[in-house]
């Protein structure tokens, strides 16, 4: 069997090493006929050993040069571990061969240095897999890894939507440089929910830098998850980007992934103010790219220069309705252009409507965002506010809400509704969410859009909701229930804590919250309304 070392390892992607905006990425790879290279397994897996691993990574520069603390440590399974310990003294032979001209040791050296990671950190640096006494390509999917310094991380060994979503991101408004990730947006809800998303994938919290109002940057510090973006998206680490922006050749076999990109994308530089969907980019041929992306979905679009040097791509209004089936948008300031735009506007607005299904984008965490619910008020919180004013006097606590202070008068003694947005206000002054808020005190309180009678509404979708809304027509002014069945009329009633005229449903504040959260469709001429 030939020896292994770094210089000849098959399994790296680059034949030398080289400075890392020369590293070969998956677009590359793909263009040149090697995607066995990316995946290994049945072809879904991410072949994560060579994006993770550089040969360039491996060249000592100065004597004090510590080239093993480059690398991350892979946590050992039991079986990993008994086959290390097991062969330890052929490990260790592999290893000195392994890292010849990187690392000079002798074969007890490096034995003495494998014990001791297995012993005090149950972890070796990822080349050491390569010297195992079956050094097949490293099967990394679900693994969790640790830097030198011993923060825990993971990597993504599966394409999704979530990844795709986050490129699009990353293309948009990110930055790569060898330890740093950054995403920089003038939201700091939008830069939270994107934390949650590294969180999950990544078991990477970040950081928020906000050194001024409007531009909260999100900081993600972790080589490996740079190089992960830099190899997906082609977009390099460090230097301008805009020359290289594609669109990746990974998510175009693949409808969903696809869709997610160019929805991350959008989330960063596409706006749908005043009901107009328009894309803005540096790059022309990332622009040209989002024009051929809409033509595969039978979208048209208008493709300019515009005089700052930015290329821009214009949807016209006719082919909103398909772009919308298409996209998604997470974006917790744009959403809301976003649902106005996916309501859209019927040429007869007294036709009827059915149920669909639930908005994923208005759905967070599993439950409705209802600070899209912007007419929404909430009764039942007299007390709540008083306790939570403290000694505080009406007038200065009215300030920070900025409301009068006989305004707060009447909410604390139930006169009054508090606004979802004054709410917002007060429990961000507390530092708790909204969603946090509402579940610990569902059983208490009631929802009304003005005058309207107060209700009882659900915080999440169910499999209760949706079997109620399914008997549902939407017409301009009311709600008609179609089922006859008096228990079930009576469910209705007893759910949303109102009161039924015959078989119409009245009240503005339930029609508020579900045409929010629920896609709706004309019903066909011809079908039943169910009268």
């Amino acid at each position: 069997m030939p020896v292994l070392s770094w210089q000849k390892d098959p399994l790296l992607f680059d034949v030398h090493p080289k400075e890392s905006n020369q590293w070969l990425n998956a677009n590359e790879l793909l263009e040149s006929g090697r995607k066995k290279e990316v995946f290994i397994a049945d072809g879904e897996i991410l072949n994560l050993y060579p994006i993770m691993i550089r040969r360039n990574d491996f060249l000592r520069r100065k004597a004090s040069d510590r080239v093993l603390a480059r690398f991350p440590f892979l946590r050992l399974t039991t079986e990993e571990r008994e086959v290390f310990e097991r062969y330890e003294l052929l490990v260790a032979e592999r290893l000195r061969n392994y890292f010849y001209f990187s690392i000079d040791r002798r074969i007890l050296e490096w034995r003495s240095l494998l014990r001791h990671y297995l012993k005090e950190r149950g972890a070796v640096p990822l080349p050491f897999l390569r010297c195992l006494p079956s050094p097949s390509s490293p099967f990394l999917r679900d693994r969790l890894f640790e830097s030198a310094r011993g923060e825990l991380f993971t990597l993504p060994s599966t394409l999704t939507p979530e990844l795709a979503y986050l490129c699009g991101v990353i293309n948009g408004d990110g930055s790569l440089s060898k330890y740093i990730l950054n995403i920089v947006d003038f939201s700091l809800t939008n830069i939270q929910q994107l934390q949650e998303r590294f969180t999950r994938l990544f078991k990477l919290h970040g950081r928020i830098q906000q050194q001024t109002e409007n531009c909260p940057t999100l900081i993600i510090t972790n080589l490996w998850v740079v190089r992960l973006f830099s190899f997906l998206t082609g977009q390099p680490i460090s230097g301008k980007k805009y020359a290289t922006l594609r669109e990746p050749l990974l998510y175009r076999g693949n409808a969903s992934l696809r869709s997610a990109y160019w929805s991350g994308v959008m989330d960063t530089d596409g706006s749908y103010t005043q009901n107009r969907v328009i894309l803005a980019s540096a790059s022309e041929k990332f622009a040209q790219d989002f024009v051929h992306f809409l033509l595969d979905q039978n979208i048209q679009s208008s493709f300019k220069k515009r005089g700052d040097n930015t290329y821009q791509v214009y949807i016209p209004r006719k082919y909103h309705q398909n772009y919308k089936d298409k996209m998604l948008c997470y974006h917790p300031e744009k959403v809301k252009d976003f649902l106005k735009l996916r309501e859209g506007k019927t040429k007869n607005p007294t036709q009827p409507r059915v149920f669909v299904d639930f908005k994923k984008e208005a759905i967070i965490h599993g439950y409705f965002n209802f600070h899209l619910l912007k007419e929404m008020q909430i009764t039942g919180l007299g007390s709540y506010l008083r306790l939570s004013r403290g000694n505080a006097t009406l007038v200065s606590f009215a300030k920070k809400l900025g409301i009068t202070p006989s305004f707060l008068q009447q909410l604390e003694h139930g006169k009054s509704a508090i606004a979802i947005g004054i709410l917002s206000k007060l429990l961000k002054i507390k530092n708790e969410s909204l969603l946090s808020f509402l579940t610990k005190q569902v059983s208490t309180i009631r929802f009304r859009k003005y005058k309207s009678i107060p209700v009882r509404l659900d915080l999440q979708p169910s499999a209760t909701l949706r079997r109620i809304i399914k008997q549902m027509v939407f017409y301009q002014k009311a709600i008609l229930i179609k089922s006859t069945d008096p228990s079930f009329l009576a469910k209705i009633q007893k759910h949303f804590a109102v009161q039924l005229t015959g078989k119409y449903l009245k009240n503005s504040t339930i029609r508020y919250f579900l045409t929010t959260f629920c896609n709706l469709r004309v019903l066909s001429e011809g079908s039943k309304a169910g009268f």
